[in-house]
């Protein structure tokens, strides 16, 4: 409410008509150009409203929060014969594979690190390790959430 007062406030003094409201909000949105009328409720923002906003929350209850919804993992199936599939190559994984399961989404991947650590990589696929696009990727989930070692 009050950053909406703000912008309705900045427009009054401006004294802009509508279409030029319509030109500078497209340009807000598409260019992301801030105009010098919007610049003292941008001002605003960043100051005081992310301000009052950062004291009143906890960042490790916001990074920590557990995303993972019951309704969409339920299954009957028990998950020694659910099928998993790893979200970068949309391959069908093995039971007995290390995943890394994403904390946002829950997606899982395989987690070719464990295995080079581990050493349970025979000499063949040592000789042809994984192409380094999929080492590159594997940093982050498609949904850009972070990997958290599993089973």
């Amino acid at each position: 409410m009050e950053v909406d007062n703000s912008v309705r406030e900045a427009y009054k003094n401006g004294k802009l008509t509508s279409s030029q409201r319509v030109e500078i909000e497209t340009r807000l949105l598409v260019d992301g150009d801030i105009p010098d009328v919007l610049s003292s409720v941008c001002e605003h923002l960043t100051g005081k409203v992310m301000t009052k906003i950062c004291e009143s929350m906890d960042m490790t209850k916001v990074l920590f929060w557990d995303v993972e919804c019951d309704d969409i993992k339920s299954d009957d199936r028990t998950t020694e014969t659910k099928a998993r599939y790893d979200v970068l190559t949309k391959m069908k994984l093995d039971n007995h594979v290390k995943v890394r399961t994403c904390r946002r989404c829950g997606s899982v991947t395989k987690d070719y690190y464990a295995e080079i650590l581990d050493g349970n990589r025979t000499s063949n696929e040592l000789e042809h390790p994984p192409p380094t696009w999929l080492l590159h990727v594997q940093k982050n989930c498609v949904c850009l959430g972070s990997w958290i070692i599993s089973s």
